[in-house]
């Protein structure tokens, strides 16, 4: 049977590269991945099966990380994350004679005689400065992987970025893909921050079908994510098309909302357009989706939707210009 790290995603003691387009969620995605292994709280519901402490090495924002984007997701769990749990530091530079070295070194001496369970380093290329990434670079970083998961029998999570043809997969030479035991891809879209994640290939074992979709909310000056529905993942990626401007308008127009003296909220506009409690909807659920289309329209304000809205912010006001009769009309509050 399959021993995992997090079940279906990530095989225990695995080699992974996690793919993206720069912007790509890669960076979202993997730390969500290693809290959740480093306190043992489920990912998408997916409970690690061997928690323990985690290493994320990065080159870049490590301050950001460790700060607020971790400090935001403890406030969205509920849990906070203990210093040998969790920690960052910086990507070894695979170039300097001795560095790969001290780094493990490193990482001995902030976790004694506890073993990481999961390392992750965000990202190749950042490893690989000074070399460009073909089948040299690839024999080199596959190298140190192999090596480093010999030194601390973990799990070992690359982050990558995606080529330019994003359908041939990771930049630089194939064996990128060839070398690792399992290959994540991530997506992401900054203006709903809607995040999915799905396996693109396992070595060993049959991939599953499934994508995870999650929604990063504003917190602590970070986002902290938290797992969507497929209807609601739609509705943030536009799947379902519910922000689309001929919907927004017809919105507007079933609620009257012609000329600035009549614009209507965001909160009163995503309420129509989301049509009413459904059957089989809990009002819970109904909310929800409502307070998911409100962000939507607030994404989208300064994009799509700008010919129907003024204002910023909370100030958000959605209208329709008003029809030729009621522009000669005086306003009643004139």
């Amino acid at each position: 049977d399959p021993t995992w790290q997090i079940p279906l995603i990530l095989p225990d003691r695995c080699t992974a590269l996690m793919v993206a387009p720069p912007g790509g969620g890669k960076t979202w995605a993997a730390l969500d991945l290693g809290l959740c292994v480093a306190t043992g709280l489920p990912w998408a519901g997916l409970k690690p099966e061997r928690p323990g402490p985690v290493v994320y090495a990065g080159a870049e924002g490590m301050a950001g990380i460790e700060k607020r984007r971790v400090t935001a997701w403890e406030l969205a769990n509920g849990r906070e994350v203990g210093s040998t749990d969790f920690f960052t530091c910086p990507v070894p530079l695979l170039i300097m004679p001795g560095e790969v070295e001290e780094w493990w070194q490193a990482i001995r001496d902030k976790l004694g005689n506890r073993l990481p369970v999961l390392i992750i380093l965000d990202t190749v290329a950042s490893a690989l400065s000074g070399f460009d990434e073909d089948v040299r670079g690839a024999g080199m970083f596959t190298r140190f992987v192999n090596n480093t998961q010999r030194q601390f029998d973990c799990a070992f999570l690359g982050l990558h970025h995606m080529g330019k043809d994003v359908t041939r997969g990771a930049r630089g030479s194939n064996a990128f893909l060839a070398n690792f035991d399992t290959q994540i891809r991530t997506d992401y879209i900054e203006d709903t921050h809607a995040l999915s994640v799905w396996v693109h290939r396992h070595r060993d074992y049959d991939r599953p079908r499934q994508t995870w979709t999650f929604e990063g909310r504003a917190l602590a000056g970070a986002l902290a994510f938290s797992p969507t529905t497929a209807e609601q993942h739609k509705v943030l990626t536009d799947e379902g098309d519910q922000s689309a401007p001929r919907k927004i308008g017809q919105g507007l127009k079933d609620l009257k909302a012609f000329g600035e003296d009549h614009a209507v909220t965001s909160h009163i506009l995503a309420g129509q357009v989301a049509g009413g409690l459904q059957e089989g909807q809990t009002t819970e659920d109904y909310l929800a989706d409502v307070a998911r289309l409100e962000r939507l329209l607030a994404g989208q304000a300064q994009g799509r939707l700008q010919g129907y809205v003024m204002g910023k912010g909370k100030g958000l006001r959605w209208f329709l210009e008003a029809p030729p009769a009621q522009q000669s009309e005086p306003s009643p509050d004139k």
